[in-house]
């Protein structure tokens, strides 16, 4: 991951923005000019309309051999489950019952 602060030689020209430059003087007398992002008013802030805040990306499940045989078994018995059948299978496996019924509603669409 790419550090926010860049250093540079020597002072940038002055219509570099949105960067505020710092001089530092290293050590050997050297003088480093170190870039950093500046804050913005409020007034220039994105003002459009937001549905709340960002969920977060859920991780994706490693499905193991087990998991894969105990399901494709389920599925060539029906492509379709029921609500019990689910949760059946999402207590026998560890995994969620919307787990499954994605990978049911996965598995179905691969069929065709």
């Amino acid at each position: 991951m790419a550090d926010q602060n860049t250093k540079c030689s020597e002072k940038p020209s002055a219509k570099v923005a949105p960067f505020n430059y710092i001089a530092f003087e290293t050590a050997t007398g050297e003088i480093l000019y170190v870039r950093n992002y500046i804050k913005l008013p409020k007034e220039y802030e994105d003002k459009s309309p937001t549905k709340g805040p960002r969920r977060r990306r859920r991780t994706r499940i490693a499905f193991t051999d087990a998991h894969e045989y105990k399901l494709e078994d389920e599925f060539l018995k029906s492509p379709f489950l029921d609500k019990s059948r689910r949760e059946y299978l999402s207590k026998c496996l560890n995994l969620t019952e919307r787990t499954i019924k994605i990978w049911f509603l996965n598995r179905r669409k691969k069929e065709k």
